[in-house]
């Protein structure tokens, strides 16, 4: 049986796509690489350059592959841009996947494990970790859209035969031997903070230290990339036994680090200093977003392996000296 990835070259896709060959699946990728580059590319996958929305080439992949269930990581990630322009992101993000689904139930594909946020929480006023019947009330267009995007899988659960699993991801970090962050602009903190420490920008911006936490500076739930993509892979069992599917889960550790507090864990296991400047605190950032993640724990299928941020930055420096090595 063959597993459809779709934003396969990207930076979650591409380690999802990678555990995925490990553990004997056939692997199916779709990507249209307009933010990703080929080079990101897992060796052992067949590839398709197209849309996800590309109603021809599903029905050429359908029709040669044994399509078992669809691992949805296609997206646009950045918050800002969405903000900046919420009709490419409900085109990108939104409408393409209601396509998407729609011909997946039409050619017969029944099983979807969608990449979902914590951005569908928007601004939560209690700094405690937050479970998935948190108030869902998403700020920016990011958010809004996979918000939509769940509760159309909801939809299709209950009109048709179909089923889905959404993870709501915090913030993901660390690599996975070759593969890693790799964004163009980089926006994510780890990345940016080892770049700064390894002369690839002059200086790390911190925004804000102004937050209701202990040290100013907001705090957020750091899981590892490798944990957070055998989640996916385990959770494709939900689907045979039929408990637990048509539901969304947290993927975090119910443990929260400052950004002050990152820029301290990277000097500790650097020996090094970054250069740090502050700046004013961002619109619309929480003070605190940290994940419950009883309910994945107890599901079965989400075991926090990797929850130590030393190994997350171990592994994330490790891939950005190769990373700066190979440009």
């Amino acid at each position: 049986m063959a597993i459809l990835v779709t934003g396969c070259a990207g930076y979650v896709g591409a380690i999802a796509s990678k555990l995925l060959l490990e553990a004997g699946y056939e692997v199916i990728g779709i990507d249209n690489l307009s933010r990703a580059k080929q080079n990101n590319l897992v060796d052992g996958i067949e590839f398709y350059q197209a849309c996800i929305s590309d109603e021809k080439i599903l029905e050429t992949i359908v029709a040669k592959h044994n399509i078992e269930a669809v691992l949805h990581f296609a997206a646009f990630i950045e918050v800002a841009e969405s903000v900046e322009k919420p009709g490419l992101y409900k085109e990108n993000n939104y409408i393409k996947t209601t396509v998407l689904v729609d011909k997946l139930i039409q050619l017969g594909i029944k099983n979807m494990i969608f990449s979902s946020t914590a951005a569908v929480y928007g601004l939560p006023i209690m700094d405690i970790a937050l479970k998935e019947d948190a108030e869902l009330k998403p700020i920016n267009p990011y958010g809004e859209n996979k918000l939509a995007v769940e509760r159309y899988l909801e939809l299709k659960s209950k009109e048709e035969d179909f089923k889905y699993i959404a993870l709501r991801y915090f913030n993901v970090a660390g690599a996975y031997g070759d593969y890693g962050e790799a964004h163009e602009p980089e926006s994510h903190i780890i990345p940016i903070a080892l770049d700064a420490l390894l002369g690839h920008r002059e200086i790390f911006k911190l925004f804000g230290r102004d937050y209701n936490t202990a040290d100013g500076t907001a705090v957020r739930d750091y899981v590892h990339v490798v944990d957070l993509c055998k989640a996916h892979i385990a959770a494709l069992e939900l689907f045979k036994s039929g408990k637990g599917i048509n539901q969304a889960y947290n993927l975090g550790y119910n443990k929260g680090f400052s950004v002050l507090q990152i820029v301290r864990s990277i000097e500790k296991v650097t020996g090094q200093e970054i250069p740090l400047e502050y700046s004013d605190r961002r619109a619309g950032d929480p003070d605190h977003l940290v994940a419950d993640n009883t309910k994945a724990i107890a599901a079965g299928f989400f075991k926090p392996e990797r929850a130590s941020i030393d190994r997350i930055i171990e592994d994330a420096l490790k891939h950005r000296k190769k990373f700066h090595a190979n440009r």
